[in-house]
């Protein structure tokens, strides 16, 4: 049964599109992603996660960023590492944590990802963009 009220419309809505389109984009950028450099868009969102270059970050804080768990994220660093994209090592801080670092290929892999997904985008608004994401992120991410 749909929701009564407008309000209720509107989140059922919102919802239906943002998950059509995180399939979708999803879906596109890991066929590019996967063409011209051999890696997922769920690798990519890794290294995204990764950015700073002189940190490193235990997997448990890349899987709390990215809002996934900690079996998946090892997955795509394992993946990452294989390709020569991070470097993983023990925690100095947790003998039961990994440390990861993104390394030069691996900032290089974020640059071919940030470029392909603005390609995916252009035609889109970008302040409508940004409002929509800030909404988003105040609402669900970090409310």
């Amino acid at each position: 049964m749909p929701p009564e009220d407008d309000h209720g419309v509107e989140a059922l809505e919102l919802w239906l599109a943002a998950r059509a389109l995180s399939s979708r984009l999803e879906s596109r950028l890991d066929a590019q992603l996967r063409a011209h450099s051999g890696f997922s868009a769920a690798t990519y969102a890794v290294l995204c996660a990764l950015r700073r270059p002189d940190d490193a970050i235990s997997q448990q804080a890349v899987a709390d960023g990215l809002g996934l768990d900690k079996s998946s994220v090892s997955r795509r660093i394992k993946e990452a590492a294989a390709l020569g994209l991070v470097t993983v090592e023990p925690s100095t801080s947790s003998r039961r944590e990994n440390a990861v670092s993104i390394t030069a290929a691996g900032i290089a892999a974020i640059d071919l990802g940030d470029r392909l997904l603005a390609e995916l985008a252009r035609g889109i608004d970008a302040a409508e963009a940004r409002g929509l994401a800030a909404a988003l992120h105040r609402q669900f991410v970090d409310p």
